[in-house]
């Protein structure tokens, strides 16, 4: 199978698998951690900090390693460290040690996001990355959904938990080892362009938006995860485990993938602030509603509205800088470590509120405070921004011989 897959089927495919495993291991790592071996709130929290701050470090340091090493050798070292992740939680002894397991994911998600970011963009006119970004969105949101999904169900099927869950991941790992040694990254076929042409857009609001998607995928990011590394916490005190708990870390995803769907139909979102601003307005109330629901089918719900917000501002981080850079895998290694900026920044001091407070969803609200603080900061640049005198327009060049299918 892997002699047939060019550069488009091994991005949807690679993303599905590698997303699949990395949820269902973001899910499984706070879990296991709370309910087998005693970890607290702020140790759940510094989980997240250390995975995300060596993920940081990493994806900033893309662009050199993709230099030096190529796109080939950055996927499969992803996928080994992927794989030794999940080896490492099936004999982790005791709640320090998880600290290991958890560098090995963000070795993983530093190294093969970047890559697979460049390997879907690199030779594509900017029509042609805009559809393919819709659609790698759509494969690692499909394999996220169904990482939690059936992650919830598998981590409940052995005794201990998780063994079943972890062992499938680990073969999931090998085939796409396999997958990534083969010929697949040599064979490259174009995306077939966007049906509707762009619009002359000037340098400085191109530049502009680079920026502004970047920060708001970062405060997006803070939210999704304050859910995911926190909610532990509030889910053991209403018994809340396995199948139902991987279902609420699902429906952000479903929101997402809807979010996505709309963004590919819907073309008036395309450079535009309101709508980037309002995007993160709607995600602080789906917060809000998230802190204070009692009921699960409202839990579900928030997260789901939260996840069509959301889809706007990683659509965005990521979109804008591959139209507008030349270095691809440098773009995705930014686009990432904003990511990993904000799923490490909120978790230690949400834990360490939750500790103070006593109240297991006081985290979200502070969170819902700071995205809106950062939508009022991208406001204000808006509004710097048409106060001074536009570059001139720059149009897209669209060479015929690139749009074939």
């Amino acid at each position: 199978m892997s002699r047939l897959l060019q550069r488009p089927q091994f991005v949807i495919l690679g993303s599905v698998v590698m997303s699949f495993n990395m949820s269902a291991c973001y899910m499984a790592i706070p879990l296991l951690a709370k309910e087998r071996l005693g970890a607290g709130p702020v140790l759940l929290g510094c989980y997240a900090f250390f995975l995300n701050a060596a993920y940081f470090a990493l994806a900033l340091g893309a662009g050199a390693i993709s230099r030096r090493f190529g796109l080939r050798a950055m996927l499969s070292a992803g996928a080994v460290s992927c794989l030794a992740c999940n080896a490492g939680m099936l004999v982790c002894p005791n709640k320090y040690l998880v600290f290991i397991p958890c560098l090995l994911y963000s070795v993983t998600a530093g190294l093969y996001w970047p890559a697979m970011e460049a390997a879907n963009a690199e030779g594509q006119t900017p029509r042609q990355i805009k559809r393919g970004v819709g659609y790698f969105c759509y494969a690692w949101m499909a394999g996220s959904m169904a990482g939690f999904f059936f992650g919830g169900w598998l981590y409940n099927l052995t005794d201990p938990p998780a063994q079943a869950l972890f062992g499938l991941n680990i073969a999931l790992m090998v085939v796409l080892w396999r997958w990534t040694r083969s010929g697949a990254l040599e064979r490259i076929a174009p995306w077939r362009a966007a049906p509707r042409e762009e619009e002359a857009v000037s340098a400085s609001k191109r530049a502009l938006f680079v920026q502004l998607g970047l920060l708001s995928n970062f405060g997006m990011y803070m939210g999704a995860s304050c859910v995911r590394s926190l909610l532990p916490e509030y889910a053991h005190a209403s018994g809340l485990t396995g199948f139902p708990y991987g279902l609420l870390m699902a429906a952000l995803i479903l929101g997402m993938v809807a979010g996505n769907s709309l963004l590919r139909a819907w073309h008036g979102w395309h450079y535009s602030g309101r709508i980037l601003i309002g995007g993160q307005l709607v995600a602080v109330g789906a917060l809000l509603w998230f802190s204070f629901t009692k009921s699960y089918a409202g839990l579900c719900l928030s997260q789901v509205v939260f996840g069509v917000a959301m889809a706007l501002s990683y659509f965005s981080s990521i979109y804008y800088g591959m139209e507008n850079r030349e270095d691809k895998s440098e773009h995705g290694g930014q686009h990432e470590a904003v990511i990993a900026a904000g799923m490490g920044i909120t978790p230690v001091f949400g834990g360490m509120l939750i500790a103070a407070t006593a109240w297991p969803r006081s985290a979200f609200v502070a969170v819902a405070v700071l995205l809106f603080i950062s939508a009022l900061v991208q406001s204000g640049w808006m509004a710097r921004a048409r106060g001074r005198r536009p570059a001139p327009p720059v149009g897209i060049a669209q060479p015929v011989e690139a749009e074939a299918s």
